[in-house]
């Protein structure tokens, strides 16, 4: 009959050895990159759910709001999931430019106009409503159309939910929107920009600016005189790098961010590192014309350095949790075999043939 010696020393340790790991991966995956508490509110509504068919919006809170964003392409994150908080929001009177670039967690709790079973949105706060209540959200109607039936034609307005804070999860690198350039007497340049697709909480403690070539004077501070804009008179031509700065200290450059003179987007190759880049909690998005929502709103792949980075350290700490467990087994436990001490490796290799 097969020995059965190994398999009551294999069988606990392997257990706990799969526990540690999937408490890891547990851990990883669960971080839902909620920023604040909820807090109680209502949405109303702005725009139309057709403006998904339209390049840009001339109108509301996606032509040009209060936070300095300029004109949003519909193509880009965060697509119509928008909206407009009043000055007097709790949430955002305790942070920086009130709040202008966070991302809102909002949940329908209204009963009588909600989808069954309602899933969360993700909004990023993009303009102010003056006109709006306290803790009064006004999304855009494509962001509202996702939380309320769509055989419901028009919900009854304002509609109930709840909002915390979340981490922006955009689904690439930043992207710098250069809403103005202005040439100035001496043939330098005034210029204002803003950074969109920003990663975290889109807090924001700096942006420097360096103009290549031989006449740069090195990185120059720039001024946030409101919401998200970002601001720097008399600079040389670009192209420009940018030194980007985070509240919690993270710090990139974007090498050539800025490449020509004129008002523009222009992609990046840098990001933040965030609490969570595993799925959950990735911002939800209205889908972008042309594109399904799931392609929109899918989370970051492995090919993307700072993913494999995450994914490598938690295989080496989940590998290294394991050994020190089977290690501290193998001081403490002798196993007998046929009246004999071994070692559990040994003893694990004999128990592979059957005794008489």
């Amino acid at each position: 009959m097969p020995a059965k010696g190994p398999l009551n020393f294999i069988g606990p340790t392997s257990s706990i050895a799969l526990a540690a790991v999937l408490a890891l991966a547990t851990l990883v995956c669960s971080v839902a990159g909620q920023l604040s508490t909820s807090i109680d509110g209502t949405a109303v509504s702005i725009g139309s759910a057709q403006d998904v068919n339209k390049a840009t919006v001339p109108v509301g809170p996606l032509a040009d709001g209060s936070c300095g964003y300029g004109r949003r392409q519909l193509q880009q994150w965060p697509f119509l999931n928008v909206t407009a908080i009043s000055a007097n929001n709790s949430l955002a009177m305790g942070l920086p430019k009130l709040g202008c670039g966070i991302c809102l967690q909002v949940t329908c709790t209204d009963e009588a106009s909600c989808r069954p079973r309602p899933s969360p949105i993700v909004v990023q706060v993009i303009d102010t409503c003056y006109e709006c209540l306290e803790d009064e959200l006004q999304l855009h109607a494509a962001a509202l159309a996702q939380l309320t039936p769509s055989s419901q034609p028009a919900p009854q307005l304002p509609l109930g939910i709840t909002f915390q804070q979340a981490e922006c999860q955009p689904p690439s690198t930043m992207a710098v929107s250069l809403t103005k350039y202005t040439m100035e007497a001496n043939g330098n340049a005034a210029i204002q920009l803003s950074m969109e697709q920003v990663a975290g909480s889109n807090a924001l403690s700096s942006i420097e600016l360096q103009a290549q070539g031989q006449d740069s004077e090195g990185f120059m501070e720039m001024l946030n005189p409101f919401g998200a804009a970002w601001q720097l008179d008399n600079v040389t031509m670009p192209p420009y790098d940018l030194r980007i700065t985070s509240q919690d200290g993270q710090q990139v450059t974007a090498v050539g961010a800025i490449t020509f003179p004129a008002t523009s987007r222009f992609p990046t190759d840098v990001q933040f590192r965030t609490a969570n880049r595993f799925g959950q909690g990735v911002v939800q998005v209205a889908a972008a014309p042309g594109s399904s929502k799931e392609a929109a709103a899918s989370p970051p792949t492995l090919h993307q350095p700072w993913v494999a980075a995450e994914v490598n350290r938690t295989i080496k700490t989940a590998l290294a949790i394991s050994l020190a467990i089977y290690t501290k087994r193998i001081k403490r436990t002798r196993l007998t075999f046929n009246g004999r001490d071994s070692s559990p490796i040994r003893t694990m290799a004999r128990g592979s043939r059957s005794v008489d």
